[in-house]
């Protein structure tokens, strides 16, 4: 068994955790909420709306005595509130208020209760009701899905390397993007969308959100590797490609390399969500993913570097057939410091 066949399934779960499609849904989805919420005076407080899609109709009903005033706003509003310059909607209930919004973006929305005018507390119960169109609850369903599925990711990586279990997380960040830290990696969701709005081909999108996932990967292991320049954005990009080609990617990754080197909207969608001349995928580092992909020492190179930080069964399976003596020798001597 060579180095790329004893990882092939591993890469072959990965992408079923990326390809998987849900079943097609016939109907609407509609969710319900009823809250009861006592605002103390001078004070406002929120109630966080999760993932709700665009086209989605929110309708919501507050009920109680005393002016409060009733805002809808996005991350971006409710981050620079009570300065918001742009509420989805904006009113005050004085006994009972019922108004309804369409979603004009997916993420997370935010019902800001302010009672900085009374004296006295305000008790106020709240009625919620999002509906979503078959489309959009598809777009839920995916979303859902994906969430779960990254959560696996690290798991499946640490049957085959050693190092502390961090989180792949997909949650909205009010940007596109995919950042990484000592605490993990976060995918953001206005990201997967843009690029699945973008491109309009599964597999290319797939692609995209694959090479993302290892570059950001690929931060967190180094340093967790005390590997020199670890956050430094090539050095984490020639890691995911030299892993994928391990795995016998070539194809995949000459293909999304030579999309954006041939695409200029493309290079724009990137350019955009990255916000950085550094952003993964740019014309020069596609350029350069190409330039590695001819280069096969480096393969070798970064073969040598795993080898210590492999699981013992990985490192068992690989020595039975490891083609390369300079290889075996290496595996040799990492299992007989272990043993």
């Amino acid at each position: 068994m060579s180095f790329s066949n004893a990882l092939k399934k591993y890469l072959f779960v990965l992408l079923l955790l990326l390809l998987i499609q849900p079943a097609s849904l016939a109907r609407c989805e509609e969710r319900d909420f009823e809250l009861t919420v006592q605002v103390p005076p001078a004070t406002w407080k929120t109630a966080r709306l999760k993932r709700l899609v665009e086209g989605a109709t929110l309708s919501v009903t507050v009920r109680g005595r005393g002016a409060v005033d009733i805002s809808i706003l996005d991350l971006n509003d409710y981050q620079s509130y009570p300065e918001a310059t742009r509420p989805l909607f904006k009113g005050r209930s004085y006994d009972n208020l019922s108004f309804s919004v369409t979603i004009p973006e997916s993420g997370n929305y935010y019902l800001v209760l302010d009672n900085k005018e009374q004296k006295n507390s305000v008790d106020l119960q709240l009625q919620i009701h999002a509906e979503t169109s078959a489309n959009s609850a598809r777009e839920i369903d995916t979303t859902s899905q994906l969430e779960n599925n990254l959560g696996k990711i690290s798991t499946e990586l640490n049957k085959l390397f050693v190092f502390d279990p961090f989180p792949i997380n997909l949650q909205g960040c009010g940007k596109e993007g995919a950042f990484s830290g000592k605490g993990g990696v976060i995918l953001c969701t206005e990201f997967v969308e843009k690029i699945q709005k973008s491109l309009q081909d599964k597999q290319k999108a797939t692609d995209v959100l694959l090479f993302t996932i290892f570059h950001e990967i690929g931060h967190v292991l180094l340093y967790q590797w005390d590997y020199p320049f670890y956050d430094n954005e090539e050095l984490a990009d020639e890691f995911a490609t030299a892993l994928l080609l391990m795995l016998r990617q070539q194809d995949r990754l000459t293909a999304v390399t030579e999309f954006f080197i041939s695409n200029p909207s493309a290079q724009e969608l990137m350019a955009k969500a990255f916000q950085s001349d550094r952003h993964p995928l740019s014309i020069q580092r596609a350029r350069n993913v190409i330039d590695w992909l001819k280069d096969r020492s480096r393969i070798g190179r970064w073969q040598l570097f795993l080898i210590p930080h492999m699981q013992t069964e990985t490192l068992n399976t690989l020595r039975q057939d490891a083609r390369s003596e300079r290889f075996q020798q290496a595996i040799d001597r990492e299992l007989v410091l272990r043993n």
